[in-house]
């Protein structure tokens, strides 16, 4: 790759220059536009640049599950995806996956719709032009909004928060009876190592989980971005990525036994304890994943 600049992450300039050419989303998100319809254009530039970086060996582990998941989707049944996150690379690298399974996996593909964050919609215009290549649904997180508390903004931007978040709402109610799983990423931010806040389920995923029919949780093994502490900033890097996918579960029996759980135990925070129910969820199928990546590495090396 090239060497690296302020904005292109080492990722080379010529790419980024095609992405923002062919970008097409505004960086105001109102409740008119938070269903936004990936670029198909953008996102296969993208999978060109990730199928050069994905070493051999990467692959999805029990994708069985995935194509379970999408037939129930297609039946009319809500279908809930909750994937690890460690980078912004990680979307691009499940499609790229899921279209190197075939015709199966590229209807798993193109059922997704990712809740998304205002932050990768509105911030950057590169990291927006990577993120609108792919569909999704943008929400205004509850802690974006603690940063105008004690301001004279509050106000406006909570009666903004209140709604985009219901006119999100809306279409992700409307998408997952036709046909759509719904993305979600628990944790609602990359990992980062030696940070263990951000791998901490926010209390929200209780209230999907309620309103779905299905879930099944995704661990990622393998990064193609190296994190930092500023987002622009990532660097490239060629890894082998394995996703290992859960059998198709209830998803209200789930969140029902992890609350049952917890107030056996006395939590008061039920809402905590099922998010965190999830990672722990995340975690195994996490560990799968990794020891396959292990010995994915090792051949690589023989």
């Amino acid at each position: 790759m090239k060497a690296k600049d302020k904005q292109s992450t080492l990722i080379e300039q010529e790419l980024i220059e095609k992405l923002m050419k062919n970008a097409k989303s505004t960086e105001q998100i109102t409740p008119d536009n938070v269903h936004q319809i990936g670029n198909t254009v953008n996102r296969n530039l993208i999978s060109d640049m990730i199928r050069s970086i994905l070493l051999p060996g990467s692959c999805i582990l029990g994708f069985p599950n995935l194509k379970e998941l999408v037939d129930k989707s297609k039946a009319g049944e809500a279908c809930l995806l909750l994937v690890e996150h460690y980078s912004n690379f990680d979307i691009p690298a499940i499609y790229e996956l899921l279209d190197q399974a075939g015709e199966a996996g590229k209807e798993v593909a193109e059922s997704l719709i990712s809740i998304a964050g205002m932050k990768l919609t509105v911030e950057n215009p590169v990291v927006r032009a990577f993120s609108e290549a792919y569909t999704r649904i943008v929400i205004y997180p509850s802690r974006s909004l603690k940063q105008y508390e004690n301001t004279d903004q509050f106000e406006e931007e909570k009666k903004l928060s209140n709604n985009i978040n219901r006119a999100a709402l809306h279409n992700m109610i409307r998408a997952k009876h036709h046909g759509h799983i719904i993305l979600v990423f628990p944790s609602g931010t990359r990992y980062r190592e030696g940070d263990p806040s951000t791998k901490k389920g926010l209390p929200e995923i209780d209230s999907y989980l309620k309103s779905f029919d299905n879930v099944v949780f995704l661990g990622v093994a393998g990064s193609l971005l190296r994190v930092t502490d500023v987002m622009e900033r990532d660097e490239v890097t060629p890894d082998a990525v394995i996703l290992s996918a859960s059998e198709v579960m209830s998803a209200k029996q789930f969140r029902q036994e992890a609350r049952e759980l917890g107030a056996k135990k006395g939590i008061a925070d039920l809402k905590q304890f099922a998010a965190d129910a999830v990672m722990q969820k995340l975690d195994e199928m996490h560990n799968i994943a990794q020891s396959e990546r292990q010995k994915a590495l090792a051949k690589l090396k023989a």
